[in-house]
């Protein structure tokens, strides 16, 4: 007998899902038979309404770095669907530059949203898994978060932290049945990559191929991620076979980090 994924009527939710990474495992919970329920900013798109073709997904409007908005969501999610079993802390901004010349609000803005964010939404969905005794906790950190690239000060501060939540909250949470892991991509190919890309090669005088080989000459499979296959990874940790890894940091990183 073969061993398979199985979200099957599981309550999914993802911050951060209408685009990139989040709007992949959307879709990749929704082929699996669960429910999904997107938490974002501006939950609307022509991809987002060809994957709700493929199952129950529900798309809300919240921002995950304000209590209220976070709490209403999650409110919402829990009156139509009556549980929560999965929570993808997905949402996440960049912002790069070298130490001298770091802005105070933009600085912020990443914590904000990449840490606070994180952080309310678990604080959020949290009861709801304690009291159904069984939860999925997948945070979105990043290789940065394991090595020293120059000028993402902001953004590996941001995703250590949240590889440091991953690993006290696996342990609060240990006794109710509930895993929290999380994922370090390298570059993975999304529109904020795409962003990244265009504004290196401006700032250069690059062509498209030029800018695109100073990220990819960083990655020892010369290649950059698809979205799918990070969907997969919480896939696995989302199936009942996974229920023996918590508090792991699970680099898919095409080489970049061993860890």
């Amino acid at each position: 007998m073969g061993i398979a994924i199985d979200v099957k009527d599981r309550v999914a939710v993802i911050t951060g899902g209408a685009r990139g990474i989040g709007q992949a495992i959307a879709g990749e919970f929704l082929e699996h038979g669960a429910c999904v329920h997107l938490v974002d900013l501006d939950p609307v798109g022509q991809q987002l309404e060809e994957i709700s073709r493929m199952g129950s997904l529900y798309a809300h409007r919240g921002d995950v770095t304000d209590p209220k908005s976070i709490q209403t969501c999650v409110e919402e999610i829990v009156q139509t669907s009556g549980k929560i079993d999965v929570l993808v802390n997905c949402a996440g901004v960049i912002y790069k530059d070298l130490v001298e010349n770091l802005d105070v609000a933009a600085w912020q803005r990443v914590m904000d949203v990449n840490v606070t964010g994180t952080m309310l939404a678990a604080r959020a969905v949290v009861p709801v898994m304690k009291e159904n005794r069984w939860g999925r906790i997948i945070n979105i950190s990043s290789m940065q978060a394991l090595m020293g690239t120059p000028q993402y000060s902001a953004y590996t501060a941001s995703k250590a932290a949240v590889i440091g939540l991953t690993r006290v909250w696996a342990m609060e949470l240990v006794s109710y049945n509930i895993t929290v892991n999380d994922l370090c991509p390298s570059f993975v190919r999304t529109p904020l990559l795409e962003r990244a890309v265009e504004t290196l090669r401006q700032k250069e005088g690059l062509s498209v191929d030029e800018a695109k080989e100073r990220f990819v000459c960083q990655v020892p499979q010369r290649r950059f991620l698809e979205p799918e296959e990070i969907a997969f990874a919480a896939l696995f940790l989302s199936s009942p076979l996974a229920q023996g890894i918590t508090g792991s940091s699970i680099c898919i990183a095409a080489g970049c980090v061993l860890y």
